[in-house]
Protein backbone atom coordinates (compact mmCIF):
# COMPACT_ATOMS: atom_id res chain seq x y z
CA UNK A 1 0.00 0.00 0.00
CA UNK A 2 2.73 2.45 1.05
CA UNK A 3 4.81 1.53 -1.99
CA UNK A 4 1.87 2.30 -4.30
CA UNK A 5 1.39 5.71 -2.69
CA UNK A 6 5.09 6.47 -3.13
CA UNK A 7 4.83 5.53 -6.82
CA UNK A 8 1.74 7.71 -7.17
CA UNK A 9 3.41 10.77 -5.63
CA UNK A 10 6.57 10.20 -7.69
CA UNK A 11 4.44 10.16 -10.84
CA UNK A 12 2.52 13.21 -9.66
CA UNK A 13 5.81 15.02 -9.08
CA UNK A 14 7.02 14.17 -12.59
CA UNK A 15 3.78 15.53 -14.08
CA UNK A 16 4.10 18.74 -12.07
CA UNK A 17 7.71 19.17 -13.20
CA UNK A 18 6.63 18.69 -16.83
CA UNK A 19 3.87 21.27 -16.34
CA UNK A 20 6.38 23.71 -14.87
CA UNK A 21 8.71 23.18 -17.81
CA UNK A 22 5.83 23.70 -20.26
CA UNK A 23 4.83 26.94 -18.49
CA UNK A 24 8.45 28.12 -18.54
CA UNK A 25 8.69 27.50 -22.30
CA UNK A 26 5.41 29.35 -22.91
CA UNK A 27 6.65 32.28 -20.82
CA UNK A 28 9.90 32.40 -22.79
CA UNK A 29 8.00 32.29 -26.09
CA UNK A 30 5.57 34.96 -24.91
CA UNK A 31 8.40 37.20 -23.71
CA UNK A 32 10.10 36.84 -27.10
CA UNK A 33 6.89 37.98 -28.78
CA UNK A 34 6.63 40.99 -26.47
CA UNK A 35 10.27 41.90 -27.13
CA UNK A 36 9.75 41.66 -30.91
CA UNK A 37 6.72 43.94 -30.77
CA UNK A 38 8.60 46.46 -28.67
CA UNK A 39 11.62 46.43 -30.98
CA UNK A 40 10.16 46.11 -34.46
CA UNK A 41 6.75 47.67 -34.66
CA UNK A 42 4.78 50.72 -34.00
CA UNK A 43 3.76 50.07 -30.39
CA UNK A 44 0.49 51.97 -30.77
CA UNK A 45 -0.70 49.71 -33.58
CA UNK A 46 0.16 46.60 -31.51
CA UNK A 47 -1.20 47.77 -28.14
CA UNK A 48 -4.06 45.26 -28.09
CA UNK A 49 -1.74 42.37 -28.96
CA UNK A 50 0.79 43.60 -26.41
CA UNK A 51 -1.89 43.80 -23.69
CA UNK A 52 -3.02 40.26 -24.51
CA UNK A 53 0.56 39.00 -24.31
CA UNK A 54 1.12 40.75 -20.96
CA UNK A 55 -2.17 39.37 -19.66
CA UNK A 56 -1.16 35.89 -20.82
CA UNK A 57 2.15 36.33 -18.97
CA UNK A 58 0.25 37.16 -15.77
CA UNK A 59 -1.88 34.06 -16.27
CA UNK A 60 1.20 31.88 -16.86
CA UNK A 61 2.95 33.31 -13.80
CA UNK A 62 -0.12 32.57 -11.66
CA UNK A 63 -0.19 28.99 -13.00
CA UNK A 64 3.53 28.70 -12.31
CA UNK A 65 2.99 29.87 -8.72
CA UNK A 66 0.17 27.31 -8.24
CA UNK A 67 2.31 24.51 -9.69
CA UNK A 68 5.17 25.41 -7.37
CA UNK A 69 2.73 25.10 -4.45
CA UNK A 70 1.55 21.73 -5.79
CA UNK A 71 5.18 20.64 -6.16
CA UNK A 72 6.01 21.57 -2.57
CA UNK A 73 2.93 19.73 -1.23
CA UNK A 74 3.70 16.64 -3.29
CA UNK A 75 7.35 16.65 -2.23
CA UNK A 76 6.24 16.94 1.39
CA UNK A 77 3.82 14.01 1.03
CA UNK A 78 6.50 11.96 -0.69
CA UNK A 79 9.08 12.78 1.99
CA UNK A 80 6.64 11.77 4.75
CA UNK A 81 5.81 8.51 2.98
CA UNK A 82 9.47 7.68 2.55
CA UNK A 83 10.16 8.46 6.22
CA UNK A 84 7.25 6.19 7.22
CA UNK A 85 8.48 3.46 4.86
CA UNK A 86 11.96 3.69 6.40
CA UNK A 87 10.47 3.43 9.91
CA UNK A 88 8.53 0.32 8.90
CA UNK A 89 11.62 -1.19 7.30
CA UNK A 90 13.67 -0.43 10.44
CA UNK A 91 11.01 -2.10 12.61
CA UNK A 92 11.15 -5.17 10.40
CA UNK A 93 14.94 -5.26 10.59
CA UNK A 94 14.81 -4.90 14.39
CA UNK A 95 12.24 -7.69 14.58
CA UNK A 96 14.45 -9.95 12.46
CA UNK A 97 17.47 -9.13 14.64
CA UNK A 98 15.43 -9.93 17.75
CA UNK A 99 14.40 -13.32 16.34
CA UNK A 100 17.99 -14.11 15.30
CA UNK A 101 19.25 -13.21 18.79
CA UNK A 102 16.47 -15.23 20.40
CA UNK A 103 17.28 -18.34 18.36
CA UNK A 104 21.03 -17.93 18.95
CA UNK A 105 20.45 -17.53 22.68
CA UNK A 106 18.12 -20.55 22.82
CA UNK A 107 20.73 -22.62 20.97
CA UNK A 108 23.38 -21.33 23.44
CA UNK A 109 25.42 -19.83 20.58
CA UNK A 110 24.94 -16.46 22.27
CA UNK A 111 25.45 -16.24 26.02
CA UNK A 112 22.75 -14.42 27.98
CA UNK A 113 24.74 -12.06 30.20
CA UNK A 114 25.18 -8.33 30.68
CA UNK A 115 26.80 -8.05 27.24
CA UNK A 116 23.74 -9.56 25.53
CA UNK A 117 21.96 -6.99 23.31
CA UNK A 118 18.58 -7.84 24.88
CA UNK A 119 19.75 -8.17 28.47
CA UNK A 120 17.42 -5.37 29.60
CA UNK A 121 14.43 -6.40 27.46
CA UNK A 122 11.88 -8.09 29.73
CA UNK A 123 9.76 -9.21 26.78
CA UNK A 124 12.77 -10.93 25.23
CA UNK A 125 13.61 -12.55 28.56
CA UNK A 126 10.03 -13.85 28.92
CA UNK A 127 10.28 -15.40 25.45
CA UNK A 128 13.57 -17.01 26.44
CA UNK A 129 12.03 -18.24 29.69
CA UNK A 130 9.17 -19.92 27.79
CA UNK A 131 11.66 -21.74 25.58
CA UNK A 132 13.80 -22.77 28.58
CA UNK A 133 10.68 -24.15 30.28
CA UNK A 134 9.80 -26.16 27.16
CA UNK A 135 13.31 -27.64 27.18
CA UNK A 136 13.10 -28.16 30.93
CA UNK A 137 16.32 -26.16 31.29
CA UNK A 138 15.63 -25.13 34.87
CA UNK A 139 19.07 -23.67 35.49
CA UNK A 140 18.49 -21.16 32.69
CA UNK A 141 14.95 -20.57 33.98
CA UNK A 142 16.33 -19.50 37.37
CA UNK A 143 18.82 -17.11 35.73
CA UNK A 144 16.11 -15.59 33.55
CA UNK A 145 13.61 -15.34 36.41
CA UNK A 146 16.23 -13.56 38.54
CA UNK A 147 16.95 -11.13 35.72
CA UNK A 148 13.24 -10.39 35.32
CA UNK A 149 13.02 -9.73 39.06
CA UNK A 150 15.98 -7.34 38.79
CA UNK A 151 14.30 -5.49 35.95
CA UNK A 152 10.87 -5.27 37.50
CA UNK A 153 11.78 -5.01 41.17
CA UNK A 154 8.96 -7.52 41.81
CA UNK A 155 8.98 -11.22 42.52
CA UNK A 156 8.17 -13.34 39.46
CA UNK A 157 6.84 -16.76 40.40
Amino acid sequence: MQEERIKYFNLELKIIKLDLERIKLKLEDNNRSIKEILQNADVKSKQKELRELVEFNRFLLQKHKEKIGDKLKTESHLKNLIIEENKNENKLIESEKRIEHLLSTIDKNLVFNSDHPFYDDSSFIRDLLKEALKKEDYETCVILRNRLEELSGLSVI
